[in-house]
């Protein structure tokens, strides 16, 4: 089940992610000189998945159109260069970019975010209603420019995506896909749960326990469900 323990060994090979949504949009690598690998006790005594300083990157089958929202657990050990955590197979991006914390979509910067320290932690999550979109960061809306309303196309992981050579040399823990711009409420609930769960920094804003609509992601990684190749 989520959050227990799996049985992969240190620097085992990654060629595929299982989608725990249940909607098969896996994340995978057929090259193996591609392939990130298994990271025990990364974080708060969990596994994640490290993407390095060279070309790891990973492919999902999920097509983001509007209206979505995609939150992210990630790091990256440099904090400077053009990286990403997550890309598009548009030109759109969250991810460690130029030594911050950042989203880019339809040709301008939705969020410049906040500096980027190396090996820390982040949640992210950007969400596009149609008509907004808006980015927080460990609980607080960083949204500069809510008016870019691109979408990512498919979604894909590391320097797998538009851009090859914007590589995350860091981990990615985890990866929700909602297609639905979600609540305050949901996305407060949501915070709180990866906040908790990976021991994260978290805003205090007030958690509103058992009060949110159920929601089906349309995507859904976390770390037990990855399958080595």
């Amino acid at each position: 089940g989520n959050g227990q323990a799996d049985s992969l060994v240190q620097d085992t090979p990654v060629s595929i992610w299982v989608d725990k949504a249940g909607g098969d949009h896996n994340a995978t690598q057929s090259n193996e000189s591609k392939y990130p690998v298994h990271k025990a006790n990364s974080r708060n005594e969990k596994p994640a998945v490290f993407f390095d300083n060279s070309n790891d990157g990973l492919a999902t089958s999920l097509n983001l159109s509007s209206p979505f929202t995609v939150a992210v657990v990630f790091n990256s050990a440099s904090s400077s260069g053009s990286r990403r955590a997550l890309q598009g197979s548009s030109n759109w991006l969250i991810g460690p970019y130029q030594g911050r914390v950042r989203y880019y979509s339809a040709g301008s910067w939705i969020s410049t975010g906040v500096p980027q320290v190396a090996n820390r932690y982040y949640l992210a999550i950007a969400s596009n209603s149609g008509s907004e979109s808006t980015f927080w960061i460990d609980g607080v809306d960083y949204t500069t420019d809510p008016t870019r309303l691109g979408t990512p196309g498919t979604l894909h992981l590391g320097s797998s995506g538009y851009h090859t050579g914007s590589v995350l040399n860091g981990h990615v823990a985890e990866v929700f896909a909602f297609d639905a711009a979600i609540s305050a409420e949901n996305r407060a609930n949501l915070s709180k749960y990866l906040a908790e769960k990976w021991d994260l920094a978290y805003a205090p804003t007030p958690y509103a326990s058992g009060s949110a609509t159920t929601l089906e992601q349309i995507l859904f990684f976390s770390i037990v469900e990855l399958d080595a190749g």
